[in-house]
């Protein structure tokens, strides 16, 4: 019951998403913590969309929780992810590059 309760809470207006996105945002800080990308012992990235600006974002440094949570974020269901550095919106990558294996060369 519990978790369907917390799933009631993390409702917000449908004005920009259907959840605001805080239990995630807090699962992740719990699972990665303080990791940062570039200190990965494999080579990671991830890629975001970045709705400022109407360009893919490729990340291959900084807080990992962030911007894997910013690759998540789907337009109506979880709200845009403020990127850390510059204060850019970003929503999942696959808007822009669905398969970005380009990116990885």
């Amino acid at each position: 019951m519990t978790s369907l309760w917390r799933k009631v809470l993390d409702l917000t207006y449908a004005h920009s998403a259907m959840f605001t996105g805080a239990q995630l945002n807090k699962s992740l800080q719990d699972l990665f913590e303080d990791q940062e990308i570039e200190n990965l012992w494999i080579p990671y990235f991830c890629i975001s969309t970045d709705i400022t600006t109407s360009e893919l974002r490729v990340h291959r440094s900084g807080p990992l929780w962030a911007y894997c949570r910013a690759s998540m974020s789907l337009a109506g269901y979880l709200p845009p992810m403020c990127d850390p550095q510059d204060g850019h919106l970003l929503l999942d990558g696959g808007y822009v590059n669905n398969l970005p294996a380009d990116v990885m060369r």
